[in-house]
């Protein structure tokens, strides 16, 4: 079903993992985007995306696409986000993040960043290069994902970590929480 929703979605820029929650008769699929032009999707796509899985998985499917403002609130996005904008191992690391949109620090929700590429620096050479960047603290809250790439010189792997405090857990959960009840009351 992830599938299915990523290659639908996949004009809306960059997709998240699709969070998908089932009950006996309904089934509940959450993915944020991150667009970097203004760009509304339609309700009558979500609709027919909706009327089709009916058909298929015979249960209501209900689809909540979320807008970020920025690409480093999930680590899948922020992944791509990097891979898109430049070919990351022949960049230093610190000058990519320059070019991103947390340059000026961590914003107030995220405790730290941690990133990790692995992949053939150049064709000459044989061994594979590890980068580490980690900017802020850790804890035990994180969003971590792995990210796979290929560029001219072969398979490489960017990993992303971000590290959130306990407030924006919860307020992420409550935000997630009230729209799910606004959606609930409307039916």
């Amino acid at each position: 079903m992830s599938k299915i929703i990523n290659l639908y979605f996949e004009r809306l820029g960059l997709i998240s993992n699709p969070r998908i929650k089932t009950t006996n008769n309904i089934i509940y699929i959450t993915f944020y985007y991150y667009y970097l032009q203004v760009h509304k999707y339609r309700t009558q796509d979500l609709q027919q995306l909706e009327q089709f899985l009916n058909t298929i998985y015979n249960k209501i499917i209900i689809i909540k696409a979320i807008p970020l403002k920025y690409p480093f609130l999930d680590s899948k996005i922020f992944a791509k986000y990097l891979v898109s904008k430049k070919d990351p191992l022949r960049v230093n690391l610190k000058r990519i993040c320059k070019f991103t949109k947390i340059s000026k620090g961590i914003p107030k929700y995220l405790s730290g960043i941690e990133i990790q590429i692995k992949g053939r620096n150049s064709k000459n050479s044989t061994r594979a290069v590890r980068q580490y960047l980690t900017i802020g603290t850790k804890t035990k809250y994180r969003d971590h994902n792995v990210y796979k790439y290929q560029n001219s010189n072969g398979s490489n792997t960017l990993s992303i970590t971000l590290y959130s405090t306990p407030f924006c857990l919860v307020y992420r959960y409550l935000f997630i929480l009230y729209f799910f009840t606004l959606f609930l009351i409307g039916l």
